[in-house]
């Protein structure tokens, strides 16, 4: 019995989800069809950035009214994975968890003076591994959207262990590529960070999307990556 009731927690909290980010989706796309119509624009790129901004905001929204309950609780109750069928043209696989790193390294306070034990039994040059990190810096100094000069997603810890392995032939890094983060989290917090990863395809073009965000912070947490290509490519 307990069983069965569980069940059915699980088939009500998923069909809220879903509902609560289809009904957004669909609104989403009716909207901009009609702006772009009116302008004559190729739409599907931009609906899909636009998408995904929302989507984005429409999951931290559903966690903000649940933020009260017991989260690892809820998680627990949220298959693994939940697809999204809305029609021909539009699909989303969507999977969730807490974000939790052990024995993290927080990638923007790792530079030459850095002492980490663990860091250090795993890399065979870290004095390169130090000067594509502060060159990645730099890049992003220049954007106007990123003055701080920080890493804010796993796309960009992705692309420095990557030029660092292209650069040196040192894989062990790969070891401890997960415990790497971009997010400065309190040891001492009792506040929850979720893990967002999804794939959303619209029309030709399909997407991935990579978001970590503070349970209860629709704004100021969010942390995402987001890439793109078309079907044929």
């Amino acid at each position: 019995m307990k069983s069965v009731k569980k069940k059915a927690i699980v088939l009500l909290i998923t069909l809220m989800f879903i509902t609560s980010i289809s009904v957004l989706i669909l609104k989403n796309l009716k909207d901009s069809e009609k702006f772009f119509n009116v302008i004559g624009t190729d739409m599907s790129l931009t609906q899909t950035q636009i998408t995904v901004e929302n989507v984005n905001e429409e999951i931290m929204k559903f966690f903000k009214k649940k933020k009260d309950e017991d989260m690892k609780d809820l998680l627990s109750k949220i298959p693994e994975d939940i697809p999204f069928v809305l029609n021909d043209n539009i699909t989303i696989l969507l999977s969730l968890s807490e974000y939790i790193v052990e024995n993290t390294h927080k990638i923007n306070d790792i530079n030459s003076t850095y002492q980490n034990d663990e860091f250090y039994g795993n890399i065979d040059y870290p004095n390169i591994f130090f000067e594509i990190l502060k060159d990645k810096k730099k890049t992003l100094s220049k954007n106007e959207t990123n003055s701080t000069r920080s890493i804010s997603n796993n796309q960009q810890i992705n692309s420095i262990i990557n030029e660092y392995i292209t650069k040196t032939r040192d894989t062990r890094i790969l070891q401890i590529k997960d415990n790497f983060t971009y997010i400065n989290i309190p040891e001492d917090t009792n506040d929850t960070y979720i893990s967002c990863k999804y794939d959303i395809s619209i029309n030709n073009i399909n997407s991935s999307v990579d978001m970590v965000f503070k349970v209860g912070d629709i704004n100021k947490s969010k942390s995402f990556s987001f890439n793109f290509r078309k079907e044929n490519e």
